[in-house]
């Protein structure tokens, strides 16, 4: 986490002395207030949206699902013998479903 702060430049924490003081040292040991301070510092640094929230913003296209027949040498088959791609049960993976026929 410290190269992080370093990275971004989070003043006064990118300094590793003062984040062995502040973050580092007091959260290993346990102190009161070592994780309350940490998620203050966090808190700004990772912020998140729904995509409900931010859909207005950014339309997205509506989902495709492509499905692919792919015929598998025996070599193949053998190398995926038990792969999720090929359970007839598996969910569609990045918009994908493959559906394999055996010889």
């Amino acid at each position: 986490m410290a190269g992080l702060l370093n990275i971004i430049q989070f003043a006064p924490f990118d300094t590793p002395s003062i984040f062995r003081a502040t973050i580092r040292d007091p959260v290993k040991h346990n102190a009161p207030d070592a994780r309350r301070i940490l998620r203050a510092l966090l808190q700004p640094l990772m912020w998140r949206n729904s995509k409900a929230a931010v859909a207005h913003e950014h339309p997205l296209p509506p989902r495709k699902l492509n499905v692919a027949l792919l015929r598998f040498s025996p070599a193949e088959q053998v190398s995926l013998v038990g792969s999720p791609l090929l359970t007839r049960d598996s969910q569609p993976l990045f918009g994908a479903v493959i559906v394999c026929q055996h010889a």
